[in-house]
């Protein structure tokens, strides 16, 4: 080290005498670089180190005193003094190599890399020092031995080649310096360049582990193909990539006929779907994969064992070997059926063929192919059964169960049919069914229906009048099925009927019942808001005012009695006679609003929507939407403000909701009321029957109330998305049952409430 870069050396221009070199380093941000690293690292200005780490006094055998205040140039052979000059001058920042000098004299390779930075007013600069001795020997033991690897190497940098070795020469049939700096895909064919790109770029990525198996073309224009792997690397201090390949032309030529003559025998054995053993004196010397399904064996298993170990027992075994091998002159194959016994135990029915194998007599070879037929013979005899079940459900069914021929005449009927037309077959078969039993007027829709039941697979249900013998009518309910042969053929129809006579009549009463109910339900409700209506004025005429009258008397009497005993007990009673008055107004409203009946619908909804924000805190809107004119009569006007006035109650109990939207809409002859929260949701199931009588009958019976007036009810809702509950009802009466289904009653979903 030269004593002139000694710390006793004079300072660095522009910095005080007192600045202590090592403040440098000791500056946070720079403490962050340099205990994070392993490299070297020093700052210095003006050719001289004002500081260093003692990763660089590993590196150079200097210790850290000698290396503050030396000269920077001192660290590098001298014939790289004019490349580090340039690089501090000029601040460039990106690596590079040098020789340095170690404190014993010796040269090693270092890679160097700068940044200027500013510190206390002063422009500085830290550079850090790499050691790349092994790095070097490495890259040169990598070119060794690329050139001497059974593959052809290459380096790609920027999309171009940067290296490659002489394999990959001979297999490109391309010298090196036609290669170098040309397009990494210069070689490879088109059609295989965007998979080839895909496929590396995924290995690159660490998506895909496999080779890469593309084609090229040769200088010579041969085609060859090449399966290669790619991978990151540094190259002279840049990202590249490093690929390997390898010419496997010939040994795909080869794997393609090997492959070829092993599918043929693997489809002819394997396509068939049962045990194949190839036999030499009873012993298994070939199976096919079919023994697994059959026996449960595995095939390799059974090579070398005796073929005893698939039979059932020892006698089938012999007479089996008996029957084939007995008479070696006329027999050369055998079939039978016989039991054997799968490798888990299991008994199992085989149909057996065997044949020999050579055209001599005294041949022990054969080749044997066993079938399990097992479940064939369990399915025969269970159709069997089943036919048997068949026939006698026919005969036991209360149904007509009728069979028709593409004619629609009468091939067969079971006895229940007989019992409810009073006829028997053999009176009717071969005549037509229609005219035999359907009144006349029903011919032509009968004879349509009938056509259309042919031609499809299986019908609806549909209902006919049916002439009995002694001319009463019966109502049938028939749903029909098409009869097909083996040959996929129509031979004719299937129907089969259920006797609704009774229920149809029941339902005529239930109807009739439902109407006078309806009415009754109605008159009800008219009754109950006259009785409201009454009791609401008899409140506010009788009890009111007579309170009203009380309340007056008292003032006057609290004024003469100031400043006397009765003062206070006056005050009281006054008191309680206020709250008296309040609360007979309310329940006068709560009973009958007067507000439903003088002002209509809508403003009795915008006051219920007032009082419902003033009672319980909720921010409950009103508005009112559409041109159309919708004239309902005052009771459905009451039923849908007591509806509306449930659901409000409905959402101040359980729904937990700060925001409530109450909104009327008319357009045409149709009304619809809308409320909606941003609250907890419900289940909508409930709608369909409640569960119990606490939970869910109070939106059941909201519903039920619309179908009386031929309105509907519909709720979406989501758990955690709020309610949205609609109400809709036109200015025609109508008499839809209670409880019936339309198609769009009920919905999931939500939409959020509409800012107005």
């Amino acid at each position: 080290m030269n004593k002139k870069s000694s710390p006793e050396s004079s300072p660095v221009p522009g910095f005080q005498e007192e600045t202590r070199p090592g403040r440098v380093l000791e500056s946070e941000k720079i403490q962050r670089v340099t205990l994070i690293s392993f490299e070297g690292i020093c700052v210095h200005a003006d050719g001289k180190i004002l500081d260093a780490n003692q990763a660089l006094s590993n590196i150079t055998g200097y210790s850290p005193e000698e290396l503050v205040r030396a000269e920077l140039l001192s660290l590098v052979a001298p014939e790289y003094h004019k490349t580090v000059t340039e690089h501090v001058n000029s601040g460039r920042e990106e690596p590079y190599e040098v020789m340095a000098v170690h404190k014993d004299g010796t040269l090693f390779p270092m890679e160097i890399q700068g940044k200027n930075m500013h510190f206390e007013g002063h422009i500085i600069r830290i550079a850090s020092f790499r050691d790349v001795t092994e790095r070097n020997r490495a890259e040169e033991l990598y070119r060794i031995l690329t050139n001497r690897l059974q593959t052809g190497v290459y380096i790609v940098q920027d999309g171009r080649f940067r290296f490659v070795n002489s394999l990959f020469e001979s297999y490109t049939g391309y010298a090196k310096d036609e290669v170098l700096g040309r397009s990494g895909l210069m070689a490879v064919h088109p059609r295989d360049k965007k998979i080839l790109k895909m496929q590396a770029s995924e290995m690159l990525r660490g998506e895909r582990t496999s080779p890469c198996e593309f084609r090229i073309i040769r200088k010579d224009g041969q085609v060859r193909r090449v399966m290669g792997l790619v991978s990151h690397i540094q190259f002279n201090k840049r990202p590249a990539i490093l690929g390997s390949g390898m010419d496997i032309t010939e040994l795909r030529k080869a794997q393609k006929k090997l492959e070829d003559l092993e599918a043929l025998e693997s489809l002819i054995l394997d396509t068939i779907p049962h045990a194949v053993l190839g036999l030499e004196n009873r012993r298994i010397i070939f199976a096919n994969n079919g023994v697994r399904d059959v026996f449960g064996w595995e095939p390799a298993d059974l090579i070398g064992q005796s073929s005893r170990v698939l039979y059932r027992s020892e006698k089938d075994f012999r007479e089996t070997g008996r029957a084939f091998y007995g008479d070696t002159t006329k027999q050369r194959f055998h079939r039978d059926e016989v039991e054997c016994r799968r490798f888990d135990g299991q008994i199992i029915l085989c149909a057996l063929t065997g044949s020999k194998l050579g055209a001599s007599s005294r041949s022990r070879k054969a080749v044997v192919v066993f079938e399990d037929i097992t479940k064939r013979k369990q399915a025969e005899t269970a159709l069997v059964r089943e036919r048997d079940f068949a026939e006698s459900l026919i005969e036991t069914a209360q149904a007509l169960v009728l069979v028709l021929d593409p004619g629609g005449k009468i091939v067969r009927f079971n006895p229940y049919t007989e019992e409810v037309l009073g006829y028997s077959l053999e009176e009717v078969r071969g005549k037509s069914w229609m005219e035999t039993f359907m009144p006349a007027s029903e011919w032509r829709v009968m004879r349509a229906a009938f056509r259309e039941a042919l031609n499809k697979q299986q019908t609806t249900e549909r209902t006919n009048i049916l002439i009995t013998r002694d001319g009463s009518k019966r109502i049938v309910n028939w749903c029909s099925k098409t009869l097909r042969g083996s040959g996929g053929d129509m031979i004719g129809l299937l129907t089969v009927g259920q006797d609704v006579t009774e229920a149809k009549e029941a339902e005529r009463k239930l109807s009739e019942n439902y109407e006078r109910m309806r009415l009754m339900s109605s008159e009800l409700a008219r009754t109950e808001e006259r009785e409201r209506q009454q009791l609401a004025t008899e409140l506010h005429d009788r009890i009111g005012q007579t309170m009203a009258v009380a309340k007056m008397k008292l003032e006057a009497l609290q004024k003469d009695a100031e400043a006397t005993r009765l003062s206070e007990p006056l005050d009281e009673i006054l008191g309680i006679v206020d709250q008296l008055i309040k609360d007979t107004r309310s329940l006068t409203f709560d009973l009958s609003p007067p507000v439903l009946y003088i002002l209509g619908l809508a403003a009795a909804l915008e006051w219920l929507a007032e009082q419902y924000q003033t009672k319980y805190g909720l921010r409950v809107r009103f508005r009112k939407q559409g041109t159309g004119k919708v004239k309902l009569d005052k009771d459905r006007d009451f039923v849908l403000f007591r509806c509306a006035q449930e659901l409000l109650m409905n959402v101040t109990k359980h729904a937990r909701a700060e925001n409530v939207l109450v909104m009327m809409k008319t357009s045409g002859k149709k009304l619809e009321i809308v409320i909606e929260d941003d609250g907890v949701g419900i289940d909508t199931g409930i709608l369909k029957a409640p569960r119990e009588w606490t939970k869910g009958f109070g939106l059941f019976s909201i519903r039920e109330r619309l179908s009386f007036l031929g309105g509907r009810f519909f709720v979406e809702s989501v758990p955690g998305g709020g309610t949205r509950t609609r109400m809709v009802v036109s200015d025609t009466l109508s008499t839809r049952r209670p409880g019936a289904k339309n198609a769009d009653d009920e919905s999931s979903g939500r939409r959020l409430l509409q800012e107005s």
